[in-house]
């Protein structure tokens, strides 16, 4: 897909003035790169989403802490992430430059009600990439035979 750049009709004259200059608007681009940003859930939390197990039942799929991953977290270390800020319409645009590498150190596991089941730890010898992969290569159009 072809990306929409922010301010792309106005950007030469937003990048060439300043708001000191009776402009009404001007623009700063920041690239931040290599950087590396860590999200700890804490001790004893998960995160909680419903879902339709086979055979029509219902239950949830835990994320977080449990098993022997007693803090969890995940690391995104990115090479590259861009911030737009234009001072005159107060918009801030943000889009990832390269794609981020996440490192997780999670537990997962389904859980019916009534105990937990399916448990499985996603650390960095593993990759949370190939999770994503194998979730969204399930979704889109199925076509028939013959097709």
């Amino acid at each position: 897909p072809s990306f929409q750049w922010p301010e792309k009709d106005n950007f030469e004259e937003l990048m060439t003035g300043s708001v000191g200059d009776n402009n009404d608007s001007a623009m700063v681009v920041v690239d931040l790169i290599g950087f590396n940003a860590r999200v700890h859930l804490g001790s004893g939390i998960e995160l909680v989403f419903p879902v339709d197990l086979p055979m029509k039942t219902k239950g949830h799929i835990e994320i977080g802490c449990g098993g022997n991953i007693k803090d969890p977290w995940v690391q995104m270390t990115v090479p590259m992430f861009r911030v737009w800020l234009v001072s005159g319409t107060g918009m801030m645009y943000a889009a990832f430059m390269e794609r981020p590498e996440l490192t997780p150190h999670l537990h997962a596991n389904a859980d019916m009600g009534d105990g937990d089941f399916f448990n499985t730890t996603i650390t960095e010898e593993g990759s949370l990439g190939d999770y994503v992969d194998l979730l969204l290569s399930t979704f889109g159009p199925k076509f028939k035979k013959g097709d």
